[in-house]
């Protein structure tokens, strides 16, 4: 499938986790399980940072607040929001059309619904998970420069996709994640870690 972007999205797996994700959600929501959602159902609020290798060769640092919407039929499988905010470090770039070189920042305010699927109990003190989502990246940059604020004042449409674990104490976690992001002149992967609140079913205690 080509794409319109620089960023090589080739290694970005969006489209295999999705339905492998999707596949495993349905089969849960198939097992005849009470399930709990909305506020009622919240599992986790968390707060996190994140460093991102954008296209365009741009780096980028992200802080990110998220929630978890409880669970459908499986509590393996758990809807989620994020909200976020990444401001990338000074970068230059050459404009042809200009004849000139422009050195600044460009940011991203970003939100995103998600879908989780857990690999073990949740209750367990360690979990690996795997995560999907869509949402819509606000984007604002001031170059000076015609073309470059051009592509980075403007709402762009994006897929999330993730992986990572989860280290749980009885009311808080700590998770290390793995993201890429395909969104048109901000794709990106990134590499975080946040600190999460626990209520609800994920506040049990533990098992080993």
């Amino acid at each position: 499938m080509h794409l319109p972007y620089t960023f090589p999205a080739r290694g970005l797996p969006c489209r295999p986790l999705a339905v492998a994700l999707l596949l495993t959600a349905t089969s849960s929501v198939a097992a005849g399980q009470a399930s709990s959602l909305g506020l009622r159902g919240i599992g986790a609020v968390g707060l996190g940072g994140a460093v991102s290798n954008i296209e365009r060769n741009a780096t980028g640092l992200e802080v990110a607040a998220s929630v978890d919407l409880g669970h459908f039929a499986s509590r393996r499988v758990r809807p989620g929001a994020s909200i976020a905010f990444l401001r990338t470090l000074p970068r230059s770039e050459y404009v042809t059309q200009e004849d000139a070189t422009y050195r600044d920042v460009f940011y991203d305010l970003s939100g995103h619904v998600t879908l989780t699927v857990l690999a073990r109990d949740p209750e367990k003190r360690l979990v690996p998970y795997a995560s999907v989502g869509a949402g819509v990246h606000a984007l604002t940059s001031s170059y000076g420069s015609i073309p470059i604020d051009i592509r980075y004042n403007t709402n762009v449409f994006g897929l999330r996709t993730g992986a990572g674990f989860r280290l749980r104490g009885r009311s808080r976690a700590v998770s290390l994640e793995g993201t890429a992001i395909l969104a048109r002149n901000v794709s990106r992967a990134s590499i975080g870690i946040s600190t999460e609140w626990l209520f609800g079913d994920l506040r049990r205690s533990t098992t080993p």
